[in-house]
């Protein structure tokens, strides 16, 4: 399938696109509610815009990309916009990709110990211009 738009047009694809564009703002299908484990505070939403609208996700700023801490959707898409950015400058230099990843697990909130083993990685355990001989065998499970 050559564009997005052939593939929407098959019987089972526009089938699903008229579902889902019926549903979206049903109080039944996208009701949902939960308790933040942190905080114990109950959550809940009954559409998907009711979602959008208290998402929340607290994230501390990142003063080499220029972005404050925020828990907000408009706050995490300018965070996410800039990690995005970032990860797309890094290329393949193995430092830069792995400042960026590092700011994408701080964002996360991910702790020392991944950190820890993403900059046990560094140099990368399958180096760019090394050959096949350090990297995993793709048949073996």
């Amino acid at each position: 399938m050559k564009t997005k738009q052939a593939y929407a047009t098959l019987p089972h694809v526009s089938g699903f696109i008229d579902w889902l564009a019926a549903e979206l703002d049903s109080k039944t299908l996208f009701n949902h509610q939960y308790v933040e484990r942190r905080s114990r505070k109950e959550w809940s939403c009954d559409s998907l815009f009711g979602a959008y609208e208290s998402y929340s996700w607290s994230f501390p700023g990142n003063a080499r990309l220029a972005y404050n801490s925020g828990s907000c959707s408009t706050s995490n898409a300018k965070a996410l916009e800039a990690l995005r950015q970032d990860l797309l400058a890094a290329g393949t230099d193995d430092a830069l990709v792995l400042q960026a990843a590092t700011d994408v697990m701080a964002w996360g909130g991910s702790n020392s110990p991944q950190r820890g083993m993403a900059q046990g990685k560094q140099g990368g355990p399958w180096p760019h211009d090394s050959g096949s001989e350090n990297r995993p065998d793709p048949k073996r499970p």
